[in-house]
């Protein structure tokens, strides 16, 4: 082969592999910064602060597919009440090359006691100035969002009919979203899952 027709082939190579890179940039999520969230969990009885109730929040990033988007599992954080009822989620940061998908914008969160109702099942939760916290447009767990930086009060109601407990199998669907790997360490620290 002549040395003209080599160099031809390998820039073009080089051109293709350069528009193949340019294009793929806006298609691509390398690392997302997850804010701090953090709350305090109250009987909503008698305004109490719940010591050792579990917090899990779940992180998950979205691959688009032609059938639609589906979640996967990216990771997790798990932690307890404290004895005046409040939990912190510290900030998070994860990095991973995602091409044609994007990182959820926040965690799903579960918070559960023994004995009560389950976030997101059975709750009211309000930020220090009493709004009721809602989720964003089209969040598919309408209560299971967290704002970012406020401190939420979680109110949590005492289990006292079957029909309370059956409200619990939400957390069947909240911990479908976890790895079994992960589960069986989430049991052996003790979180009830």
């Amino acid at each position: 082969m002549n040395p003209k027709a080599k160099k031809y082939i390998r820039n073009s190579l080089i051109l293709a592999s350069l528009v193949g890179v340019f294009w793929a940039v806006p298609f691509m999520n390398i690392m997302r910064l997850y804010p701090e969230y953090r709350g305090l969990v109250v009987d909503s009885e008698t305004g109490r602060p719940i010591e050792k109730a579990q917090v899990i929040a779940i992180y998950e990033f979205e691959i688009g597919s032609p059938g639609g988007p589906s979640s996967a599992f990216l990771n997790y954080f798990a932690t307890w009440t404290d004895g005046k009822g409040r939990f912190r989620i510290p900030r998070r940061l994860y990095f991973k090359l995602l091409l044609f998908g994007w990182f959820a914008e926040h965690p799903k969160v579960e918070i559960f006691k023994n004995g009560y109702g389950n976030y997101p099942m059975i709750l009211h939760a309000s930020d220090s100035k009493g709004e009721l916290v809602q989720g964003p447009p089209g969040w598919d767990y309408p209560a299971a969002w967290l704002p970012p930086n406020r401190d939420v009060v979680f109110r949590l109601h005492i289990s006292e009919t079957p029909d309370d407990e059956k409200r619990r199998e939400r957390s069947a669907i909240f911990l479908s979203h976890i790895p079994l790997k992960v589960r069986q360490i989430l049991q052996e620290k003790g979180f009830d899952i």
